[in-house]
């Protein structure tokens, strides 16, 4: 058998149908009932145009609220603060999300190796065990400098976390009005 060779009229026999897209969307909706609402696509008639909309995906309003109620504030200007290092902008989002969580008075025991371990969780395979605990270490005081509420420890083998406020208000009444938590200054 010779193989099909690759011309627009051959491509265009595998382009997709609109029953295609339909049954497309109706196995979307049925595996994503509470994901999305109404999605909306559109086929390219000509594969050498682009298309000229994009799709659309209304998210259901039970998970848009899911989301919001879930959702983590974070000082953007903190994040361009840390631009240099990845590492750093990874741990400073894992402490705004991580240190509000811990009830108050409480402190969470971290270690360095393990299943659950910092070792593999930041640096999976990448760097040796004594070099990304002085790596991992760096990063976490750059993250610091941007995120100095943050009440964290070095211990032997471990790291250890406090409650320690988010870095920029939750709630909107703390806000200054019409702000996004997400896009707050200092």
């Amino acid at each position: 058998m010779e193989p099909l060779a690759l011309t627009p009229e051959n491509v265009a026999a595998f382009a997709p149908t609109s029953e295609d897209v339909a049954y497309t969307h109706s196995v979307l909706a049925q595996c994503f009932p509470a994901f999305a609402q109404e999605i909306e696509s559109w086929l390219e008639k000509n594969h050498r145009q682009r298309t000229l909309w994009q799709p659309e995906m209304v998210l259901n309003p039970e998970y848009a609220r899911l989301i919001r109620s879930r959702a983590v504030p974070y000082n953007m200007a903190a994040m361009v603060s840390l631009y240099t290092s990845a590492r750093a902008m990874d741990i400073y989002l894992w402490l705004t999300y991580r240190l509000p969580s811990i009830p108050q008075g409480k402190s969470v025991f971290i270690p360095y190796e393990g299943p659950n371990g910092l070792h593999g969780v930041f640096s999976p395979g990448k760097l040796t065990k004594g070099r990304f605990k002085q790596v991992f270490e760096e990063a976490c005081r750059e993250a610091f400098r941007a995120y100095s509420e943050a009440r964290f420890s070095f211990e032997k083998g471990s790291m250890r976390l406090w409650h320690s406020p988010p870095p920029i208000p939750s709630e909107p009444s703390e806000l200054a009005p019409g702000r996004s938590p997400f896009f707050v200054r200092k």
